[in-house]
């Protein structure tokens, strides 16, 4: 199978099936490519859901993005294309002699709603969202939007009847339902950024799976396009346990392409109730850490946090923190100074409350600071005593933020400061608006 941007559970893509750009393309468990589908992921790539059906003789094109959303399916000799040449005269059609110098192509968005079926043989052109639902009949030619629940027909495709929705969606709670029940509910997503630590991953990561939990958890493990033989350590430990480690690898390094920290890659893939966090050069000594983290949190659903001890291994020393972890409020989630909090990230358990949603928090509030602020938006945290401490590592040459300069990262704090009084007063919030404004 090709190595996809990102792959689920049980995927299916039957051997015959042609995939071109799988680095672009992200598909979601249980979907299924049929014999003979041709996935072209250019451009912007692909992002295709969970419970999806790509039958035969389908051609789909990226250019644009190209998104499927849960339980959507292409009928036979669909064609998708979220990019085109232009046939007003404007440049040549799929001449690539000089590459796209002659060429006019049109790239645009391609959105196909959960639960969206498209009949055989029907094509959908650049710029078009299906909307959730909607059915379209064999044979058409999708040029505009679609509305939600509808069955559409025809050249150009049009609305010609209403679809019913409640009892679809009744089936999928059911269908769903019965589908965690058989799969075991992932419980926790333990958190693992890699780059460049090939001296402390296994470290890192034999510490997470000795955890003794009476659920399952999974750990998914992301390298930033590392250099050293960190790659090869995961993709051995994904081999020993392949129900638990899930490896994400990235060609480039997103860190020093966007400046901040690629854990979207991982929220997006996250199935646990709960996330964990545990970098590749932090490690964790309690086998029942997490047990007892999840314990308190499903007794206690007003928490959105918790987290316990730790200490500071600085030039092969541990030392205490100094400041003493304790139970934070809402507010003082919401509303702390930087460098005025002892929550160590290697410590922390929190709910996931990762959804398409929520997807912009997520990739807004970046960091393990700027994320308890945003945690603090959803509730409180505790300190748990007697879990034994976790260590975070200090001054590891290879880690992207202890390596820049103090003045870049004093620059970079007080950017961040105002991106976080933006963010939090795009919430609405007057309250936590006055909070962050201390800051600025």
């Amino acid at each position: 199978m090709p190595e996809f941007k990102r792959i689920g559970r049980n995927v299916t893509v039957f051997p015959l099936a042609k995939i071109v750009g799988a680095e672009n393309i992200e598909i979601g468990d249980e979907t299924v490519i049929d014999d003979f589908a041709f996935l072209y992921g250019v451009g912007r790539g692909m992002r295709i859901g969970r419970f999806c059906h790509i039958t035969a003789h389908c051609v789909v094109q990226a250019g644009g993005l190209l998104t499927m959303g849960d339980f959507s399916a292409l009928g036979q000799g669909c064609i998708a294309l979220a990019a085109t040449d232009d046939y007003r005269g404007e440049g040549f059609i799929g001449l690539q002699v000089f590459g796209e110098k002659y060429r006019n192509l049109v790239n645009a968005d391609v959105s196909i709603g959960r639960h969206a079926h498209i009949g055989a043989g029907s094509i959908i052109l650049p710029g078009v969202t299906i909307g959730e639902g909607c059915s379209v009949g064999a044979g058409s030619v999708v040029t505009r939007d679609l509305p939600a629940w509808t069955i559409c027909v025809g050249s150009p495709c049009r609305p010609v009847k209403d679809k019913p929705r409640e009892k679809q969606l009744a089936m999928e709670t059911e269908f769903l339902a019965e589908y965690e029940q058989r799969q075991g509910r992932i419980v926790v997503t333990v958190m693992v950024m890699a780059y460049n630590q090939e001296q402390f991953i296994r470290r890192a990561l034999d510490g997470i799976l000795m955890q003794k939990a009476p659920w399952p958890f999974e750990v998914i493990v992301h390298d930033d396009a590392s250099t050293d033989s960190t790659p090869a350590i995961i993709r051995e430990y994904a081999a020993r346990f392949p129900e638990i480690v899930k490896p994400i690898f990235q060609d480039e390094n997103q860190f020093s392409k966007t400046g901040i920290y690629p854990t979207i890659f991982v929220y997006e893939r996250a199935r646990g109730k709960y996330i964990a966090e545990c970098d590749a050069d932090d490690y964790w000594t309690d086998p029942l850490k997490l047990a007892r983290q999840v314990e308190f949190m499903e007794a206690h659903p007003s928490f959105s946090l918790c987290h316990h001890e730790y200490r500071i291994e600085e030039r092969g020393r541990l030392r205490v923190p100094g400041k003493d972890p304790r139970d934070y409020t809402a507010d003082e989630l919401v509303g702390f100074r930087l460098e005025g909090y002892g929550i160590g990230s290697c410590t922390k358990l929190y709910r996931n409350y990762f959804s398409e949603a929520t997807r912009r928090d997520f990739e807004n509030f970046v960091g393990d600071y700027p994320m308890n602020v945003l945690l603090g938006m959803h509730g409180k945290a505790k300190f748990i005593e007697g879990i034994g401490p976790s260590v975070y590592h200090r001054l590891n040459g290879t880690n992207s933020w202890c390596s820049l300069p103090n003045d870049v990262k004093a620059e970079k704090t007080r950017e961040m400061y105002w991106k976080l009084y933006r963010l939090v007063s795009e919430k609405g919030n007057p309250h936590w608006t006055n909070l962050r404004r201390a800051f600025v």
